[in-house]
């Protein structure tokens, strides 16, 4: 019985003394690092992602081992893998890698200024946008059998046809380009034949596609992205553009030679080539009025004290026919390097030096609903009588960032008498000024006299007034 007994107590000994030299496995990732990875994994399973790059630690590679909860940080080396860190909670976004590039235009304007947007993009178009992107190499051998080599477009052609950019025997230049043949050269030049994967299509596959449509197919698969923010900045910069449509970004990102910070999650621009940046208020550029706000957007498709700017950032009067002649005078005369009252004088002289006065029609007192049609009269003619003067006259000022208005009133004639009359009325550094220059044009004053007239009686004899309240009277009139 003893010796049972004492059999037993070893037993129980060696048991307790196992038991006591075991090792515990630790449950805290944290204290894993330094340590071996496949001693992290034989205890916590393998990760649901793994990523690894080069590293900045020896001539092995990064490692991130993603778990549900927290990450693991590795440095791997040959068969060896250690946890360097843990971190505690959700996958934290890496720091995108920034690299600053320059991104070249690849569409350019007519010798006008303008790139008529909405037009569909020929195939000829097509090919000179990719020979631009490529730098313009001179490839010369065979090419497509309707391209000689007299043809402008002949080095386009040739290029994009030794690379089989457009898988055809003949180019077809004048043709429109379809949605597929535009995509599939942006596959081919760009390499990324998954550019568009998931995402909405752009157009139907055998869509014809306009400029806007193109330039965002390409950028998509060149991986361009515009600063959304940096273009509300860019008034004027394409002055035919809608700003409000989709791809207008695209467009911009297409036309404008930029510098900008560039990741995986877009472009921050830094500078444009050749483009001065606006400052507030209003601004005539590039042959339009903009208007600049406090944010250093422009106004779009909006109204500002009284002006209204279209879809392009452009003022516009409301009538495209009274536009177009007014734009017409402006770029005759106007130029960027005048200052505002420079501009005005410009378009006063233009008035009273290049039109002349013919009899028209008379408007009452205190009304102005004329204008519009006045103005399209005077400026289609170059003639008319002082109520053609004063809207033509508004019309200009409006269109180069001044407050004008054209109104029928009643002034004091050579002959000292009260008689109807027309005229402009300009707000000038807080301060309101008549432009008459109808008067100018018969005056034997000087043409100068009635340029910026000041509205306070005492300095005129001219009684500009335009209340319908006030009731004249002539001594003449009894006679």
């Amino acid at each position: 019985m003893k010796r049972t007994i004492s059999i037993l107590f070893c037993i129980l000994t060696i048991l307790l003394m196992v038991a006591c030299g075991k090792t515990e496995v630790s449950t805290s990732p944290e204290d894993y690092i330094d340590k071996p990875a496949e001693d992290f994994i034989s205890v916590f399973g393998e990760p649901s992602e793994r990523e690894y790059g080069p590293s900045c630690l020896g001539d092995g590679e990064d490692g991130v081992l993603i778990y549900d909860g927290f990450t693991i940080y590795t440095y791997r080396e040959g068969d060896e893998e250690n946890i360097v860190n843990v971190h505690i909670g959700a996958t934290p976004e890496p720091t995108p890698t920034v690299t600053e590039e320059t991104h070249a235009a690849y569409i350019h304007a007519d010798e006008e200024g303008y790139y008529n947007p909405d037009r569909f993009l020929t195939r000829r178009e097509a090919v000179e946008i990719f020979y631009e992107l490529a730098g313009k190499p001179r490839t010369s051998g065979k090419c497509y059998e309707d391209v000689s080599r007299e043809d402008e477009f002949y080095y386009a052609a040739s290029y994009c046809y030794a690379n089989n950019l457009l898988d055809a025997d003949r180019l077809n230049p004048d043709s429109i380009v379809t949605y597929s043949e535009l995509a599939e050269m942006a596959a081919v030049y760009s390499g990324n034949s998954d550019a568009e994967d998931g995402l909405e299509p752009i157009a139907r596959k055998d869509d014809s596609i306009n400029l806007y449509q193109a330039t965002a197919c390409i950028n998509r698969y060149l991986g361009r992205n515009a600063d959304e923010e940096y273009l509300k900045t860019l008034a004027g910069l394409i002055p035919d553009a809608d700003m409000t449509n989709e791809y207008y970004p695209d467009l911009v990102e297409a036309a404008a030679t930029h510098a900008a910070n560039c990741s995986k999650d877009g472009e921050e621009w830094l500078t444009v080539n050749g483009y001065i940046s606006l400052p507030q208020g209003f601004n005539y550029y590039m042959g339009g009025l903009y208007y600049i706000k406090e944010d250093g957007s422009a106004a779009v498709d909006e109204e500002i004290n009284g002006f209204k700017f279209d879809e392009s950032g452009r003022y516009t009067s409301g009538n495209e026919e009274l536009d177009a002649l007014v734009n017409a005078v402006l770029s005759e005369y106007i130029t960027e390097d005048m200052t505002q009252l420079e501009k005005l004088a410009a378009v006063y002289n233009y008035l009273i030096y290049q039109c002349s006065y013919s009899y028209g029609n008379y408007y009452d007192t205190g009304t102005n609903y004329w204008a519009t049609d006045e103005a399209i009269s005077f400026l289609t003619n170059r003639m008319g009588n002082c109520y053609g003067y004063a809207a033509a006259m508004s019309a200009l000022a409006r269109a180069i960032g001044y407050d004008a208005t054209p109104w029928a009133g009643m002034i004091i004639s050579f002959k000292m008498r009260h008689v109807q009359h027309g005229w402009c009325e300009i707000q000038y550094e807080g301060q309101m000024y008549i432009c008459d220059p109808e008067m100018g044009d018969n005056s034997l004053s000087g043409e100068d006299y009635f340029f910026m007239l000041s509205t306070d009686p005492s300095c005129t004899r001219w009684e500009y007034n335009h209340d319908p309240s006030v009731i004249y009277y002539d001594p003449e009139e009894d006679e």
